[in-house]
């Protein structure tokens, strides 16, 4: 688990709108609502470090798309509670919050048309390998045979 002022300078860096959400929880909610809060930034960040490595960069910043425009959700999502519990209209913010939930199915469909792209590539690279191999296959078993019975020589 990365340590906090990681947590901290990773938001900072890549996923600004998760600042002022750890400052006003840090300052208003209990601090084990706090500490929730940067245990599940601190998943984020591994999850992005883990998409960067396997996925790589544009996957990852998909990724990294995709959480913050989550975030933007619940945040509007959390304005139409505090007006509606305040008895305030929450007809404009209904609206932006449809905008935002149609902005975060786009989303959806971008990257998994990526992801898509990726396993079409990969199905790709391996029908070439599997080709390669009916060609070569008579080389590829004498070549293991040979292994094989100059590893029982040296025996």
């Amino acid at each position: 688990m990365p340590t906090t002022n990681e947590i901290i300078a990773f938001c900072k860096e890549k996923i600004p709108e998760a600042i002022p959400l750890f400052e006003y929880i840090r300052e208003k909610e209990p601090a084990e609502d706090y500490l929730r809060v940067l245990e599940e930034a601190g998943e984020r960040l591994e999850i992005y470090e883990e998409v960067l490595e396997e996925e790589g960069p544009e996957m990852a910043e998909l990724y990294l798309l995709e959480v913050r425009m989550e975030l933007r959700v619940d945040e509007q999502i959390y304005r139409w509670h505090s007006t509606k519990a305040e008895g305030g209209d929450t007809t404009p913010i209904e609206k932006n919050l449809r905008m935002k939930l149609f902005e975060q199915v786009e989303l959806e469909i971008r990257s998994g048309r990526a992801e898509l792209a990726a396993l079409k590539e990969e199905v790709s690279e391996l029908e070439a390998d599997l080709k390669e191999m009916e060609k070569t296959k008579t080389r590829l078993v004498d070549e293991r045979l040979a292994e094989i019975l100059d590893e029982d020589e040296d025996e």
